[in-house]
């Protein structure tokens, strides 16, 4: 079996995203796949919940960013974030939006300023 630090190296070259889900998968004996897959065992599904925490928490990317990086829709990250929260008795990383007069293209008479 070869050397796993050995193996990291050659994903220098892989965006921050998948670099952090990568030493999450490391760090919980996971497969880089297993962490974007499509399994529902517990353990994987903590583990990229744990993800989606970390790179909401030390990234700038959006929900919506992270999620294509991790095969999901920008929804179940804002979820597994909060899942990970709850469980953890964490605070949310950074705030989400919902539409209305909190996005920054709507005005309060429902009319949308993009500029």
């Amino acid at each position: 079996m070869p050397d796993v630090s050995t193996s990291l190296t050659q994903f220098k070259s892989l965006s921050p995203i998948l670099q952090l889900a990568l030493d999450i998968a490391h760090k919980n004996d996971l497969l880089l796949g297993e962490l974007t897959g499509r399994g529902h065992l517990k353990a994987v599904s903590a583990a990229r919940q744990a993800a989606m925490y970390e790179l909401a928490l030390t990234t700038t990317y959006s929900y919506s960013a992270i999620a294509r990086r991790l095969n999901r829709n920008h929804a179940t990250i804002i979820k597994g974030i909060a899942q990970h929260c709850k469980r953890h008795g964490l605070p949310l990383p950074r705030p989400v939006r919902s539409k209305g007069v909190d996005s920054p293209h709507e005005r309060v008479d429902g009319s949308h300023n993009r500029e």
